[in-house]
Order: C-alpha cells, then sequence, then structure tokens
C-alpha cells in the first residue's frame, strides 16, 4: 500500500514538472518572437502616389494605379491673354480698355450673383440684395456638321460671355477648346448677336457672365 502511494506520488511529481517545463518553454519561445518583432524594422506603405492631369488650366488629380479612371482629353487651349482669341476681333489691346474694366466688373457681379443664390438655396432667403441671372431671349448656336470637322473630331468648347447693362454681348471669347478658326469664327460671330434680359441687382441691371458649352460637331 506504501509502494502504491508512493508510485501515485512520484507520478504527479513528474506529469508537474513535465507541464512547467513545456509551459516554459512555450513562455521563452514567446519572448523570443516578441523580441524579433520588435527588433524587425516596421513597413509603413507610402501613400499613394497621385498624377496631376491639366485640364483647361486646373488640376484634377488622380491615383496613378486608377488608369481606368483617366479620361481621354483633348488638348484644351486656353487664351491667357483676351487679345489671343481667334477671331475676336473686340478683344481689348490692353488691360486699361473699357472692354477689361467691363469683364472685371462682370465677374465681380457674377460671383456675387452665384454666392446669392447658393445663400437662398440653403436657407430660404436672400442674403443681403435681390439678384436675377441674365436671361437670353435673342439667338442661337450655329450648327456645325460633321462634315466640317475631321473624321471621328470631337471636342467641347467653352465660350466666355461678357453682358453689358443693355443686355448686348460686349465680348465673347473662347477660353477653352481647339477648333478650326474659320469654326471659331462662326461661332464667335453667332453669340455676339445674342440679346439678354441683363441680370439684376434689386431691380437695377448689371454687367454679368456666363459660360456657354458648346460640342463640336453641334
Amino acid at each position: 500500500m506504501l509502494l502504491l502511494t508512493r508510485y501515485k506520488r512520484e507520478y504527479v511529481c513528474s506529469l508537474f514538472i513535465s507541464l512547467l517545463v513545456s509551459t516554459s518553454l512555450h513562455v521563452a519561445v514567446l519572448a523570443l518572437i516578441i523580441v524579433i518583432v520588435g527588433l524587425a524594422p516596421v513597413f509603413v506603405p507610402p501613400p499613394k502616389q497621385q498624377a496631376a492631369l491639366r485640364i483647361s488650366g486646373s488640376a484634377v488629380y488622380l491615383p496613378q494605379n486608377s488608369k481606368h479612371l483617366r479620361p481621354q482629353v483633348h488638348p484644351v487651349r486656353v487664351h491667357r491673354n483676351p487679345a489671343q482669341a481667334v477671331g475676336n476681333e473686340s478683344a481689348p489691346r490692353s488691360s486699361g480698355t473699357a472692354t477689361e474694366k467691363l469683364r472685371q466688373e462682370a465677374r465681380r457681379a457674377t460671383a456675387e450673383i452665384t454666392m446669392s443664390i447658393k445663400f437662398r438655396q440653403i436657407y430660404g432667403f436672400n442674403r443681403d440684395h435681390e439678384y436675377k441671372l441674365a436671361v437670353q431671349t435673342v439667338g442661337e448656336i450655329p450648327s456645325i456638321s460633321a462634315d466640317q470637322v475631321p473624321p471621328r473630331f470631337e471636342q467641347y468648347v467653352i465660350v466666355e460671355v461678357t453682358i453689358d447693362t443693355e443686355g448686348h454681348v460686349a465680348e465673347a471669347r473662347i477660353v477653352a477648346g481647339v477648333v478650326e478658326p474659320a469654326i471659331e469664327q462662326t461661332l464667335l460671330s453667332a453669340i455676339r448677336e445674342f440679346i439678354y434680359i441683363p441680370a439684376q441687382r434689386d431691380g437695377v441691371p448689371i454687367p454679368s457672365q456666363r459660360d456657354i458649352v458648346i460640342h463640336i460637331p453641334t
């Protein structure tokens, strides 16, 4: 009986020692892994580089790996100087001309109109003055057929129109798009004949601007 009891004690002791050794080994291995991972350099992937695609003078950023998002854009010509606009005989020779001053005034007024309209859309009332946009009453965009352009040619042309207080087109110039000089002359000549109800501030006519987007061929 004593012999059996001694065997049980020896068995329990050996089992306890085995568990203790196994646990110690596991702890040692885990500590070694932690040390190795802690010493290893951590790689942080750099932010995705972006490529700038310039369209009409403004930058549009697209991820380099998103090739399917890149639009097929035709070359776009931006007239930095109004005198460079082809077929625009009324383009001012210098920044001090009456046309240039009218354009600047119309640009400021148009910005005020835009801000006022946005404010009214959000809050439901006018912030200060009551503005009205210019409304075209006379004139049509001339038709440019596919026969007048190269095969499979397609282009969007943006014409900036400056409207005076009488509703006449004081200036029309192409600010984006590439077309033949003859087609450009046709477009600008027709747009200069447009008649508008001028924009208004509290019922008083003010100069304004608007952009006309034309698809070629029309």
